[in-house]
């Protein structure tokens, strides 16, 4: 009994290594696994936060934003409501839409190119946010319309770039990694809930809640960025390589 629990014990190992050996390809170091856990990180805080907008738009509106709209005697009217509405709107497009051009750029300049963009993207948004002055209302120019846009977009974006974060690591390791990033999406729409929580337990105004995320944001995407050099960069090539060899014709073709 012992032996057979020895042997089959001894022909998964075979399996797996003969798995990852059919890339030509090393066991993934720390810098591969600080890449992936960093990246399903910011995949969490900043990947699909404006699909968790109702508690910005109660945040916004607690904070006196577009209260220009209104009269003293009816705060929260229609005009005000509809403008709320449109931030949503243009931001949640910025995030569908902005994946057509963002899976091309992922294939063509690889993750780190997305996840600069992130870095460039979400910190300008919640900077936006932050110091944009809601008391009144502009006909030429909304910060926070771009906010929204910007946040979501740069959301797409490092979203895309997570996508490739399996190939790092062994192939037993992908359906989990991918899946985890997936979830990760979803679970990120609660965010916006927990900052207007603290919001409202705090004496944190708008500025400096934003301010401070902002600076979250800009050191989690930007050391994601980062990490992405060197050796990550050259194992996600190789994976790509060896996936384009095995593709092409003459794996299709029978002996």
């Amino acid at each position: 009994m012992a032996s057979e629990t020895a042997l089959a014990a001894k022909t998964q190992d075979h399996a797996l290594s003969h798995s990852s050996g059919d890339r030509g390809l090393d066991e993934p170091g720390a810098r591969e696994w600080c890449t992936v856990c960093l990246g399903l990180v910011a995949t969490f805080l900043f990947s699909g936060l404006i699909f968790g907008w109702a508690p910005l738009q109660v945040l916004l509106e607690e904070d006196g934003v577009y209260s220009s709209l209104c009269s003293r005697e009816q705060p929260l009217c229609t005009d005000r409501s509809s403008r709320m509405v449109f931030l949503y709107t243009m931001g949640q497009m910025a995030a569908v839409f902005g994946g057509a051009p963002l899976g091309f750029l992922v294939d063509r300049c690889g993750p780190q190119f997305c996840s600069a963009v992130a870095s460039v993207c979400i910190p300008l948004g919640f900077l936006l946010l932050s110091f944009a002055d809601g008391t009144t209302h502009s006909a030429w120019f909304d910060s926070f319309l771009v906010a929204c846009v910007l946040i979501g977009f740069g959301g797409c974006s490092l979203l895309l770039a997570s996508m490739k974060l399996a190939f790092l690591l062994s192939p037993r390791h992908l359906p989990f990694v991918m899946t985890a990033a997936n979830c990760l999406f979803d679970a990120s729409s609660v965010v916006f809930l927990a900052l207007y929580k603290l919001y409202a337990s705090s004496s944190l105004g708008r500025r400096k809640l934003f301010a401070g995320y902002s600076c979250v944001a800009l050191t989690l995407c930007l050391g994601l960025t980062l990490s992405w050099t060197g050796q990550p960069n050259s194992r996600l090539r190789a994976v790509c390589l060896a996936e384009s060899a095995c593709e092409g014709p003459g794996a299709l073709a029978k002996p």
